[in-house]
């Protein structure tokens, strides 16, 4: 039975909990029947390589179209991911993945692998000041409220008080600038 028929057939709250077990379990095909069918497996393993899943993938894949007599070729599997990790394994998209947080598998050919996590170790560390970046700015956006919320109940916060939340964004604001600044030098160390 496929996720989408076994998820339809359960009410409300339950289908929601199921979708979210299976998602976070990984237990939703990788394919569906039309694309097991299709059995366009050249396909599936350049897209499986533009994404740098691992050569593993295919057993997910082979797990996914059992259930419908179909038979994964890795021949054409395989010639397709190598096409895709070409794409997959350059400079420029190891620092999208980096930037964007996403987990490398150690996929690219010892080759293109150095200029891939050359950029992709530069992308994560923007993404880690980002992410940085993101929380200091919560942080302030909430010492903000809290002296804008004093104004109306003035009794809450005595001048000290105030002074110290004051203190405080100055500080997080001046830690937030001096992240962006080092961000913007990592992102000059970037190879196109």
């Amino acid at each position: 039975m496929s996720c989408s028929s076994f998820f339809s057939r359960l009410p409300g709250a339950a289908w929601l909990a199921a979708l979210l077990s299976a998602a976070l379990l990984g237990g939703c095909s990788t394919l569906s029947k039309e694309d097991c069918v299709r059995g366009d497996w050249q396909h599936y393993g350049y897209y499986d390589g533009t994404q740098g899943y691992p050569p593993g993938r295919i057993e997910e894949h082979r797990q996914a179209c059992a259930e419908f007599r179909v038979t994964p070729n890795p021949v054409e599997y395989a010639r397709g991911r190598e096409m895709g990790l070409l794409e997959y394994c350059t400079p420029m998209n190891g620092y999208n993945q980096g930037k964007s947080g996403a987990t490398y598998h150690y996929v690219c050919r010892p080759d293109r692998e150095a200029g891939f996590l050359r950029n992709y170790h530069l992308g994560r560390q923007i993404h880690e000041m980002s992410e940085k970046i993101r929380r200091i700015e919560s942080q302030i956006r909430d010492k903000e409220k809290e002296l804008e919320k004093d104004k109306d109940n003035s009794k809450k916060l005595n001048e000290e008080q105030r002074r110290h939340i004051r203190e405080r964004i100055h500080d997080l604001e001046r830690e937030k600038n001096t992240l962006k600044g080092m961000r913007q030098g990592v992102e000059v160390m970037v190879y196109y």
